[in-house]
This record gives C-alpha cells, sequence and structure tokens, in this order.
C-alpha cells in the first residue's frame, strides 16, 4: 500500500500495558476489518507506543484468551503479529 493509498479505517491505541484489555482493542477490531476485505492501520500513541517493545508485548496476555489455548495468539506480541499477517500496518 502507497502512502498515498486510501484507508477504510485507522485505528489509534492509547493503552498499553496498564490495560491490556483496551490495549488488544485495536488489532483485533483492524484484523476483524481486514477479514472482511477493508484496509486498517493502527497508530500506537502514548503508553501504546511501549507495546512495540516486544519483551513488553510477549509479557502481556490477551484479555479472553487462556495459557495453552490452541489456535489463538496468547500475548499481545502475537496479536500484533496476526494483524500484520492479515495486512494491517502499525505504526508508531
Amino acid at each position: 500500500m502507497a502512502a498515498t493509498d486510501p484507508i477504510d479505517f485507522l485505528y489509534v491505541g492509547t493503552y498499553g500495558p496498564e490495560d491490556p484489555t483496551r490495549a488488544t482493542l485495536v488489532f483485533a477490531a483492524a484484523i476483524r476489518m481486514r477479514a472482511k476485505g477493508k484496509t486498517a492501520k493502527v497508530a500506537l500513541l502514548g503508553q501504546g507506543v511501549l507495546l512495540m517493545n516486544d519483551t513488553i508485548a510477549k509479557g502481556i496476555c490477551v484479555f479472553g484468551q487462556r495459557p495453552n489455548q490452541t489456535n489463538q495468539p496468547q500475548s499481545i506480541y502475537d496479536l500484533m503479529a496476526a494483524a500484520r499477517s492479515a495486512g494491517v500496518e502499525i505504526h508508531c
């Protein structure tokens, strides 16, 4: 996607490790929109920028997931990787 291409959805995440539930929402929403054929980007601001640190992101369990549950992201790091695989661009 070129910088001038229009996007359908821009999700802005301002939550980080202090509120893991809210931190996951932007990624889950963007993945869902990609599944519907829409373009989506995530912009991380404030505490959300901390999620770009692999050590921090790997230590935050995704809301609603239990450890060792198969076929589901276990951490925000995994969720971000799933978003990237779905074609979601993540910026900070």
